[in-house]
């Protein structure tokens, strides 16, 4: 008989899973409140309800139940549009990049770009596993702010360093005033 190479066996398949996800419930009512007269909408697919938004699991992601790392992508879109279509805000195709089993970062699309949104402490949630489905509720996540006029990926270190000091009270400036005529 001819021996046949070894081969690797294929990644276990994911169950179609999803993302509940509770953005920023103080932003949200800020947006459908008096000052922004808005609205919040979902879309292809995804569902809202109680304050947390539903988004489906896509097909490919890279998550290994057994190492506990990988990639989950979800799909759908949630839009906030207030102040006359001023405020006009989507996240999109949230992808949970899971880094260990403790931690996570949250990236959506917004804006044509992939951003970074918020990190999750997956390890001060509870976890259950049944087969390949890995269920996490309740892990808190952070949001991550980039500084102003930052490109989408690129982070500041540090804020940028003012021009010019503040002059001293000495060099403040001051005006002089003839106090009746002058002549």
């Amino acid at each position: 008989p001819t021996p046949t190479p070894p081969t690797t066996p294929p990644a276990p398949e994911l169950a179609g899973g999803s993302l509940k996800w509770g953005i920023s419930a103080p932003f949200a009512a800020y947006v459908t409140g008096s000052i922004a007269k808005g609205s919040i909408a979902v879309s292809n697919g995804a569902t809202r309800a109680g304050g947390a938004f539903q988004f489906g699991q896509a097909a490919g992601s890279s998550y290994n139940p057994d190492s506990g790392v990988g990639t989950v992508g979800y799909t759908d879109t949630a839009r906030y549009v207030g102040h006359g279509r001023l405020l006009d805000v989507s996240f999109a195709n949230p992808e949970l990049r899971i880094t260990s089993p403790s931690s996570a970062a949250l990236y959506v699309t917004h804006g044509g770009a992939r951003i970074h949104m918020a990190n999750v402490a997956l390890s001060a949630g509870s976890t259950t596993r049944v087969g390949n489905t890995v269920t996490v509720t309740g892990a808190p996540t952070t949001a991550v702010m980039t500084p102003t006029g930052s490109s989408p990926g690129m982070r500041a270190t540090r804020s940028a360093r003012i021009r010019n000091d503040a002059p001293n009270s000495a060099e403040s400036g001051s005006t002089r005033r003839a106090l009746g005529p002058t002549s």
